[in-house]
């Protein structure tokens, strides 16, 4: 199962941390997150993504899938230097489509 980043909103992001704690209640595991790219700059979403993968490896979800949904082909060299220089760990699986 994987979720979004969380949005630097802390209205919004208590529903996210939430959210990670019920499936850990539930034995469900969080996967990873999908990356938005329409909802902020590459580098934030960047950012919130790694932030995301360090709260949900500490609450123990596993985190090593990050899904970039539909990518353009202009981009993707930049979000594959993103990963390497960024995101840590993510060694599963690095999905575009």
């Amino acid at each position: 199962m994987g979720l979004h980043p969380p949005t630097g909103n802390p209205v919004d992001d208590r529903q996210w941390l939430e959210n990670l704690n019920a499936a850990k209640n539930l034995g469900l595991e969080i996967t990873g997150v999908k990356l938005d790219l329409g909802r902020a700059g590459i580098d934030k979403m960047a950012a919130l993504t790694k932030a995301a993968f360090s709260i949900g490896r500490s609450i123990g979800h596993p985190m090593k899938t990050l899904d970039l949904g539909a990518i353009l082909e202009e981009v993707s060299a930049q979000l594959q230097r993103i990963r390497n220089e960024r995101v840590d760990n993510v060694t599963s699986r690095f999905l575009g489509h």
